[in-house]
């Protein structure tokens, strides 16, 4: 493997980690703020729904990891 053929396999490996990090699948965000609207509201699912939805949002905008951990 030449130099060139290294170089753009890790751009490519850093740019799979990078989308994997930041991105979920379409219908997984959808089946998650579904789940949102249909839980009960002011309880423990729901707030923890909100965290993960806000947390899915903010990574897509901003390009930054979602945070794997709600707290629970």
């Amino acid at each position: 493997m030449t130099e060139l053929d290294k170089k753009r396999f890790e751009d490519f490996l850093v740019d799979m980690y990078r989308t994997a990090a930041t991105k979920l699948p379409e219908e997984v965000s959808t089946c998650l703020k579904d789940a949102l609207e249909n839980e009960e509201k002011e309880t423990p699912a729901a707030e923890a729904l909100a965290a993960i939805v806000e947390n899915i949002d903010i990574a897509a905008r901003d390009g930054r990891p979602m945070c794997q951990d709600t707290g629970i």
